[in-house]
């Protein structure tokens, strides 16, 4: 994240995929973003040649995260339409506070798409519903739970992805532990 080298790669291949990416097709992808010098935790949506980009509003600085140290947070919502549909996007810990959600679904958002990083523990998949569920019965909004999986460093992720409908019944559930 500290290496000029690093980012401006980053850059390209979001210029990349841009250009390559059929216009009939949209893509949601997690990188970091630097703007104005500053640093940014961000989903890009690129969509009809477009890239459009949100920068994650919550930062964690505890356990294993340090997010605070590397990113500045971001403040506005990210609400685009694909086939009919009004959908917002918010990064992992945005998720977990009532805000983001919030605004997304005022900005006209039928369904929330949230790219996370959380790692494995014992119990977290359940905590993960318990909190989700909340965010859906609050805003009578649908929601795309995407969770990486695989491993950095000391960290293991568990994927376990799910979709939740607005009654807060979860209509898909991916494998846990599984590419």
């Amino acid at each position: 994240l500290l290496r000029e080298g690093f980012i401006s790669q980053i850059e390209d291949k979001v210029e990349l995929i841009r250009t390559q990416l059929p216009e009939d097709m949209s893509i949601v992808f997690g990188a970091p973003e630097r703007t104005g010098g500053c640093l940014y935790n961000s989903a890009y949506l690129i969509q009809h040649g477009d890239v459009r980009i949100y920068h994650k509003q919550y930062l964690p600085n505890y356990g294993v995260f340090d997010e605070k140290r590397y990113f500045e947070p971001g403040t506005d919502s990210l609400v685009f339409e694909c086939q009919q549909h009004r959908i917002g996007i918010v990064i992992c810990e945005d998720a977990w506070e009532v805000a983001p959600v919030n605004a997304a679904v005022s900005h006209g958002a039928q369904t929330i798409i949230s790219l996370n990083a959380s790692p494995f523990e014992l119990g977290k998949h359940q905590q993960r519903i318990k909190t989700i569920r909340q965010r859906v019965l609050e805003n009578k909004v649908n929601f795309i739970y995407v969770n990486a999986v695989g491993g950095q460093d000391e960290l293991v992720f568990d994927g376990g992805s799910f979709v939740m409908d607005v009654s807060g019944k979860i209509t898909h559930q991916l494998p846990f532990f599984q590419t």
